[in-house]
């Protein structure tokens, strides 16, 4: 019988000290959630942002980038050459 009273008590403390937790930290309200997930988005945007910045800037300096806008400069030169030749 002592066992079977001891758990009880234990259960019954422990469903106390439960309850005593969720009533000091509230469920957040919609619009705490709504602003929430805004600022969330907010933050993800920016960082999506940044990284593809990021990305774009190492793209535009790549070896590859260069030679190709050079080897474009150079034929436009060819071509702006011949046809200024030609006038």
């Amino acid at each position: 019988m002592k066992p079977i009273l001891a758990v009880s008590v234990i259960v019954a403390t422990l469903c106390v000290l439960a309850d005593t937790g969720s009533a000091q930290s509230p469920r957040p309200s919609l619009s705490e959630r709504f602003d929430s997930f805004g600022s969330s988005v907010r933050d993800m945007a920016i960082k999506v942002g940044d990284k593809t910045k990021e990305v774009i800037k190492d793209l535009h300096e790549s070896d590859l980038a260069t030679k190709t806008r050079n080897w474009f400069s150079e034929k436009y030169q060819r071509v702006k050459q011949t046809f200024s030749k030609s006038d």
